[in-house]
């Protein structure tokens, strides 16, 4: 089951495949929905899901030590990204634009 409401998680991320993981929607980001690719060599977030301890700890046990890139979908996720990234210690966001994906320093 894809989860499609906040209702269908409650506070933690749901996993959809072997490594992959959807995140509750992110109210102050217009309830936009974030992901988690566990691939090799580096994982990958993609967007800002809510910044909760609960969200801290389980990116932290997701990523195994490895460090994890943030990709930006949407511009609500850039004004959320700096606090996640400062708790993960996660590599700097990239964004999306025209379908390409250029640094974000």
């Amino acid at each position: 089951m894809v989860p499609i409401s906040a209702a269908d998680f409650g506070n933690q991320p749901q996993q959809l495949k072997e490594g992959i993981w959807a995140f509750p929607p992110n109210n102050l980001c217009n309830g936009a929905q974030s992901w988690w690719l566990g691939c090799d060599p580096e994982p990958v977030l993609i967007d800002c899901p809510p910044v909760t301890p609960a969200t801290i700890e389980c990116l932290k046990t997701f990523s195994l030590g490895r460090p994890a890139l943030i990709v930006l979908t949407n511009r609500e996720s850039h004004g959320r990204v700096s606090a996640l990234s400062g708790c993960t210690g996660m590599a700097s966001p990239c964004s999306g634009a025209g379908g390409l994906f250029a640094p974000k320093y």
